[in-house]
């Protein structure tokens, strides 16, 4: 009876009452005054309007005391009445019988959590091929418009539903077009201090922020020219081009280029342009060789400062040195070859929760003395992250060997925005090395 009654509430609630006598759109609700009858498409997603039931009348204002009384209701229904229905319930996916309209009217609610469920559910129904046309065509036009608005946080289940609307061939060429190049973000980094006179590192990051989960793909950036303050001071061809890999949301592919820094001193202003070409892996049909190109202009600040002063400071704290250690790992070390120029190696380091940024050089030693292996490794804090390093030795090594970790200016000075370091020394003792080659 609690179901019952909390279904026929929450289909009052949800369906709301008509608030005027405006044609509106029925796939995605735009209000069509002054635009319908005259107008052949919807402007807003493009459904022909002389097509039956293409337009309705009247916006609609939700009764949202009547959804609030529905709630409980449905959910005691659901759990079979009473503390023990409440109890049972919330284990319980009602998202997965839940009717399509009210997962799509759930897909606005202003509760994350909320939102995910239904958005995740919807998914799932849109790659089963189980919505209905229009809703899907609807949710897509709704998914692209939140992924446009960067003032809106992302959802990873907006990606989804995206993700399943492109591969249920939901999506056309413009769509498609949109997807990728709202989904991408870019950036333009250097150090928010840099010493005149100096090298400093300019970097460029693509971060495919607002995709779905399983996107992957390529970008190729042909760099325009970089100005200071208006002024041209590196022209394309000394930036030339960056190829970037990405696999899904949480990566980032970067490329740096150093330059001399020779502008007065205080606040500038960077500037720079790339001409885009993105595209997307795994994509269906012709949208898996299709190549989407648009320009991207990006800016920064930095300030110019005099040669003298310090840019990076150095934490010199003893007490987190154990703790520093153990979040440093070396997943292998290998010697790879042997030349007359000496002994290839490679490797690996793994960080995990490190305490304190860490930028420094990494040393190799054994019984033969101390090497230096691997200049400006920065290892950020609080990440799990690998780096990969190689180098050549002109002495093999033994069975095994000590890496030395230590703190290097130099190293913090190559990465923009790493202004803080912890000023000591790791050394991992007893790494096993694996040989490739053969020996003499």
């Amino acid at each position: 009876m609690r179901g019952a009654l909390g279904t026929v509430l929450l289909t009052v609630g949800v369906r709301g009452r008509r608030i005027d006598d405006h044609p509106i759109c029925r796939r995605c609700r735009f209000d069509l005054v002054g635009v319908y009858p005259g107008a052949e498409r919807c402007p807003e997603c493009g459904r022909v309007l002389a097509e039956p039931r293409s337009v309705r009348s009247g916006a609609r204002r939700r009764r949202s005391g009547a959804i609030a009384m529905a709630v409980p209701l449905l959910l005691l229904g659901i759990g079979g009445g009473g503390v023990m229905g409440w109890a049972g319930v919330t284990s319980y996916n009602w998202y997965g019988v839940a009717p399509d309209w009210l997962l799509e009217d759930l897909a606005s609610s202003p509760d994350p959590a909320t939102q995910t469920a239904a958005l995740t559910e919807l998914a799932t129904r849109m790659a089963a091929d189980a919505l209905g046309g229009d809703r899907a065509d609807r949710l897509v036009v709704q998914g692209l418009a939140v992924q446009a608005d960067v003032q809106t946080p992302w959802l990873a289940a907006w990606g989804s539903v995206l993700d399943a609307g492109l591969q249920a061939g939901r999506f056309s060429p413009e769509q498609f077009d949109a997807y990728v190049r709202n989904g991408l973000q870019f950036a333009l980094r250097t150090r928010a201090r840099v010493r005149q006179g100096e090298q400093a590192m300019f970097e460029f990051r693509v971060m495919p922020a607002r995709l779905g989960p399983g996107a992957a793909g390529q970008v190729d950036a042909a760099w325009g020219e970089v100005r200071i303050d208006g002024e041209s001071r590196w022209p394309s061809k000394k930036w030339g081009s960056a190829q970037f890999r990405f696999l899904g949301p949480g990566s980032t592919a970067m490329s740096s280029r150093p330059a001399m820094i020779t502008g007065e001193l205080g606040k500038h202003e960077l500037t720079a342009t790339a001409e885009v070409a993105a595209s997307l892996t795994g994509a269906p049909g012709a949208y898996a060789s299709r190549v989407v190109t648009f320009t991207q202009s990006l800016s920064t600040s930095f300030e110019i400062v005099p040669l003298s002063n310090t840019l990076v400071k150095f934490v010199d704290d003893p007490s987190i040195a154990a703790e520093m250690a153990r979040a440093i790992t070396v997943p292998r070390l290998t010697e790879t070859s042997q030349s007359d120029n000496g002994v290839s190696i490679e490797g690996g380091i793994r960080s995990a929760g490190l305490p304190m940024p860490f930028a420094c050089d990494v040393y190799i030693r054994d019984s033969s003395g101390e090497l230096h292996l691997w200049r400006r490794m920065c290892l950020e804090a609080g990440i799990q992250a690998e780096s990969g390093y190689a180098g050549t030795l002109s002495v093999e090594l033994g069975e095994t060997a000590d890496l030395v970790f230590r703190a290097s200016e130099q190293a913090a000075l190559s990465v923009p925005g790493f202004d803080l370091s912890w000023d000591g020394e790791i050394v991992l003792v007893g790494v096993p090395v694996t040989r490739l080659h053969e020996t003499d």
